[in-house]
């Protein structure tokens, strides 16, 4: 009997630790310059991980529900903000977390009200936790107790012909996920398949920027087609004369696309590389 209740406290200890699942994700490009500034602290400072390669993607939105001023000696301005954040996976439209706080604060202009409004999900309060709680929450039950779902949610997309998505979905889960190997496995199975049936999309789209003369969006297309696909020879001569095309030839991207077509990197870091070209937003 007692064998048995510690082997019930040691199942449970563990389900705990593998509930603990810090938040792994990245802005969303549509997220103003401040407001990033300002989440970026208070995020880490509550245990979220911040990856340019993470398939999560966090949208905040901030939104002006009231202004005012208040007249005395000097005059001061007043402004009242709402802001919504989601959490969506990228690539796709499933959203697995969504909640908001209200901002107030004063200031000489209605700009520095602002900014003294963002100060506060930095400085932290009672309602900006509250944030921060519920982000947790769904992140760990959409990743933990619901991981199977959004793996069969995967293969529905996979059928119906929606590679990116699937993909997408499964690229998202994170590597601390009790279903995470079972996602590795599909996350590849899905981007081959996507490979063989959308990399001559690709390298025809790169054939038209070069014949337009626009090199740069020549390799973006180019770095969408793996190496070792049926496009990949093709691809990497394509490379070369994008790379005749650009003035700045030591661009980042053609080098980058040089390595990864004559194996100087490891081909798993230029599949996750691809991967989130793929499915940016």
């Amino acid at each position: 009997m007692r064998l048995f209740s510690l082997l019930l406290l040691l199942s449970g200890f563990l389900n705990g630790m593998a509930q603990d699942i810090p938040l792994q994700l990245r802005f969303a490009k549509s997220v103003e310059k401040d407001v990033v500034q300002r989440l970026t602290p208070a995020l880490q400072r509550n245990g979220a991980l911040l990856d340019s390669l993470s398939g999560v993607l966090l949208e905040a939105d901030l939104v002006l529900a009231r202004e005012g001023q208040i007249e005395g000696m000097r005059t001061r301005f007043v402004a009242a903000y709402d802001l919504l954040v989601n959490l969506r996976l990228s690539g796709s439209d499933q959203v697995i977390s969504t909640a908001s706080t209200s901002l107030q604060a004063t200031g000489s202009s209605l700009a520095d009200a602002r900014r003294n409004a963002l100060r506060q999900l930095t400085n932290g309060g009672t309602s900006a936790n509250r944030l921060w709680e519920t982000l947790k929450a769904d992140y760990q039950k959409t990743f933990t107790a619901n991981c199977n779902d959004l793996l069969a949610t995967a293969a529905q997309q996979a059928e119906r012909g929606n590679l990116l998505t699937a993909l997408a979905i499964t690229d998202a889960i994170p590597m601390a996920s009790p279903c995470y190997a079972q996602a590795r496995n599909k996350r590849q199975a899905y981007y081959l398949d996507y490979q063989a049936a959308s990399c001559r999309q690709h390298l025809d789209m790169a054939h038209q920027q070069l014949a337009l003369e626009m090199p740069k969006a020549a390799l973006d297309e180019i770095g969408k087609i793996d190496p070792s696909s049926d496009c990949g020879g093709e691809a990497r001569q394509l490379v070369e004369k994008a790379a005749a095309q650009l003035k700045d030839q030591q661009s980042r991207k053609a080098q980058f696309l040089r390595q990864v077509y004559q194996n100087q990197v490891q081909i798993e870091q230029a599949r996750n590389t691809i991967i989130s070209d793929l499915v940016k937003e």
